[in-house]
This record gives C-alpha cells, sequence and structure tokens, in this order.
C-alpha cells in the first residue's frame, strides 16, 4: 500500500511541476537539499545501535525519534513542493519563500535528531570540555540551536536570490543572510559567556560556514554571469578565485572526515580561519548588495573584487597553517 500511494505521489507531483515550469529548478533544488541533509544525518549516525541502547537513553531522558525513510517522507515533500508551486504560480516571491520555509522547517528537526543521537551514543558531544558529564536531558543548548537555525537558513537563501524580482523582497533576502553572517559570531559569543562550548558545535560551525558560502557564493555568481553586472574580465576572475575557494572547503571538509577518528574532541578554528571567514562573510555581504540591493553599484563592485583576491589568498593560508596544526594535535 505504501509503495503504491509512493509512486500515485511521484506521478502526480511531476504532472504539476510539468504545467508549471518556472518552479523546476527551485523544487528540485530544495529537495535535493533535504535529501543532502538526511544523507549526512544518517552518515553521521548510521554506527549508532539504538535497539541496542534504548535502556540507556531512557535512563538519561533522552528523546529520539527515529529517522524516517526518504521513500513516502520524500513523496509528500516532492507533493508538498509541486501543490505549492502550482497553486502560487504567478507570485514567484510567495512560491519560493513557502518551499524555502518548508525545507528549513525539515532541516532543522532532522539535525537536532542527528545531534541528540550522536549525544546518546556518546554523552560529551553536548558536555563542556573539562566538565564533568552534566546534561541528562539532552538539552542541545542555544548555541547549537542557533548553529542549526543558520545551516537551515543558509540552505534555503540561494533560490531566494536567484528568483527574487522586486526591490522590497530582494532587500528581504539581503537582510535574511546578513542576519545569519551574524548569528556565526552570536552562537559562539553566547557559547563563550555560558561556558557551553561543546563538542558538537565544534563540528556544527565550521559545517555552518560551509553550507553558508557554498551553495550562496555558488548562486551569486549565477547571478553575476545571467545578468551581466560585472565585465567578463572581472566575471572571469570572480568566478575562478571563488571556485578555488568552494574547491578548498570540499577538499578540507572530505579530508577530515576521513581523518575525524583522531580527533574526538573536535578541532577549533585557528588564526587564519577565522581571519578567513570574516573575509568570506563580507565578501557575501559586499556582493548580495551588488546582486540584490545595488546602492553604491560602482564602489561595491571594486571592493567586491578585493574581498574576493584577499578571501582567495587566506583560503590557501588557512588549509596549509590547519594542515600544520592538526599534523601536530
Amino acid at each position: 500500500m505504501k509503495r503504491f500511494l509512493l509512486v500515485v505521489l511521484y506521478i502526480a507531483s511531476y504532472i504539476i511541476i510539468a504545467l508549471n515550469v518556472d518552479s523546476i529548478p527551485t523544487c528540485f533544488y530544495y529537495l535535493i537539499v533535504i535529501c543532502v541533509c538526511k544523507y549526512l544525518s544518517k552518515c553521521f549516525t548510521q554506527s549508532i545501535d539504538l535497539s541496542s541502547q534504548k535502556k540507556e537513553f531512557r535512563k538519561r531522558g533522552v528523546r529520539l525519534k527515529p529517522f524516517p525513510t526518504l521513500s513516502l517522507r520524500g513523496g509528500l515533500y516532492t507533493f508538498t513542493f509541486a501543490l505549492t508551486s502550482f497553486l502560487i504560480q504567478t507570485h514567484h516571491n510567495a512560491q519560493c519563500t513557502l518551499m524555502a520555509f518548508i525545507t528549513a522547517s525539515v532541516i532543522f528537526p532532522t539535525m537536532v535528531n542527528a545531534v541528540k543521537m550522536l549525544y546518546a551514543n556518546d554523552p560529551y558531544w553536548l558536555v563542556a570540555p573539562g566538565e564533568e558529564y552534566s546534561n541528562p536531558d539532552g538539552n542541545i543548548g542555544l548555541p547549537n540551536a542557533i548553529s542549526i537555525i543558520r545551516i537551515a537558513t543558509a540552505a534555503v537563501l540561494p533560490p531566494m536570490f536567484i528568483w527574487a524580482s522586486g526591490e522590497q523582497y530582494k532587500t528581504v533576502c539581503f537582510i535574511m543572510l546578513v542576519g545569519v553572517i551574524m548569528t556565526d559570531w552570536i552562537d559562539g559569543h553566547i557559547a563563550r559567556i555560558t561556558r557551553s562550548v561543546t563538542k558538537a558545535g565544534k563540528y556544527l560551525d565550521p559545517l555552518g560556514d560551509k553550507v553558508l558560502f557554498i551553495p550562496n557564493g555558488l548562486a551569486f555568481i549565477f547571478i553575476l554571469v545571467t545578468n551581466q553586472i560585472i565585465s567578463r574580465n572581472q566575471l572571469y576572475l570572480v568566478a575562478a578565485l571563488v571556485l578555488l575557494t568552494i574547491a578548498r572547503d570540499i577538499l578540507f571538509f572530505i579530508w577530515f572526515a576521513t581523518m575525524s577518528k583522531k580527533y574526538p574532541k573536535g578541532v577549533g578554528a585557528g588564526l587564519a580561519d577565522k581571519i578567513r571567514m570574516v573575509t568570506i562573510s563580507s565578501w557575501l555581504i559586499v556582493t548580495a548588495n551588488v546582486v540584490s540591493v545595488g546602492s553604491f553599484q560602482q564602489a561595491s563592485i571594486a571592493l567586491s573584487l578585493v574581498l574576493t583576491i584577499t578571501m582567495a589568498f587566506f583560503s590557501g593560508v588557512s588549509i596549509i597553517a590547519d594542515m600544520y596544526r592538526l599534523k601536530k594535535a
């Protein structure tokens, strides 16, 4: 019965999407984001045997829901996106915003559940280093919750920038991006003040940085290409340096994922990483202004080019510093 319902949902979804051609890229992007989020969550928690540890979970008061399969629920998500795109197809801003909200509302509980599963297997995931085990209820804490909100919001912003129409909506997208970037400082500041720097936070914070930069950076390049905002030579320079910076993040993430067992306490950011992230955040804000708000256009374009070069330089410096630091750890 479930398989039959799944087939019906997917067939109906693709028929509806086909009726509204403009929504296909947005629908598929958000569905891919959901699938990647759930796949990564399963990868991080696949070694945890829930059935054999239920009693231990109950003792700690950890409330967990098993991961839903991507089959039936995935079909429901697809159908929801398709129906949404069809019902409000003449309002692209509302269409994109609603699909973004649905996607973010899926990402947040999925990641919270993943962190709690890791905590259930290792109670020190949510305990500050040097302190005794003191988190029996499995509360992820405010700093980690802010990090997950940043990841969920950053992941859904690119289509909003690409398909935005109207000055007001573009300004809203710009403000949302600035707010997401500010949370990168807020969660760390709260964690240090409340002495709640955790192993989970050391993983979520750099993951949030990658999710913030990679999809939004690619979206900005796409907008620059399609709208011809800057000259061709400038575009080649920006695209090459941004892609090199993204490649650095992807390669380092793969390398660290394969070596993470050697660093059970996690790894904090070094000085070069912090300078690099400040530069990347500045580049995102300035470039978002170029592609959306458009105030001080010529000055913003010049500053964006300078920040692109600086960002690429510190990306090279930081990966060398990180490799050296981790080798000595």
